[in-house]
């Protein structure tokens, strides 16, 4: 079999990905909430937000890569829009 024969001409979906970036206070957090999203907070300042699933107040990339690893392991059910 040669390289050639294993060529992909489909598409495959994926889900959508999306990064938000503004000042602060013009509701990037409240746009996430909305959404359905999980929060992975690096910033602390997620608490006052109605309806946001979020992570501990995550203090360094380890932790982060941790998070990370954990979702891709095991998703979340329930959320997402």
């Amino acid at each position: 079999m040669s390289l050639l024969d294993s060529l992909i001409t489909t598409t495959t979906p994926a889900p959508p990905k999306i990064l938000v970036y503004g000042t602060p206070g013009v509701g990037k957090t409240t746009f996430a909430a909305s959404a359905g999203a999980l929060l992975l907070d690096c910033e602390n300042g997620a608490g006052a937000v109605p309806g946001l699933t979020r992570t501990p107040f995550l203090k360094s990339w380890p932790e982060v890569q941790a998070w990370l690893a954990e979702i891709e392991a095991r998703p979340p059910e329930g959320l997402g829009a």
